[in-house]
C-alpha cells in the first residue's frame, strides 16, 4: 500500500509459500527482505520494487550465517544496520 494513496489496493510482493517466511522493508525503490527460504537462520536479499515478483532477479546481500539471526533492519541513505542474535545475545550490524 503506497502512503501516499491509503485508500488504495494493497500489492503482494510475493506470492506465499508452505514455510517460507518473509520480512519486507522498503527504501526509496527497492525491497530488502529477510527471508528463510533456503536458510534456516534466514538471509537478507534485495530486489527493485518492480522486480520483485521475480525471483531471479533476487540478490542475496547478507547470506544466511549458523551462528547469527538477522532478525529486523533499518535503512537509511548511505547504510542499513541489521539487528540479530547470536547465542542469545542481541548484536547489531552496520552495512554500507
Amino acid at each position: 500500500l503506497n502512503i501516499d494513496d491509503p485508500l488504495g489496493e494493497f500489492k503482494i510482493i510475493y506470492p506465499r509459500e508452505h514455510g517460507i517466511e518473509y520480512q519486507v522493508f522498503d527504501h526509496e525503490d527497492e525491497f530488502f527482505i529477510r527471508t528463510n527460504e533456503n536458510a534456516t537462520n534466514f538471509k537478507i536479499i534485495k530486489v527493485k520494487e518492480k522486480e520483485c515478483n521475480d525471483k531471479s532477479k533476487w540478490n542475496e546481500i547478507i547470506p544466511e550465517r549458523k551462528d547469527w539471526e538477522p532478525q529486523s533492519i533499518e535503512l537509511f541513505k548511505n547504510h542499513m544496520i541489521i539487528l540479530g542474535r547470536s547465542k542469545g545475545l542481541k548484536q547489531m550490524e552496520v552495512y554500507k
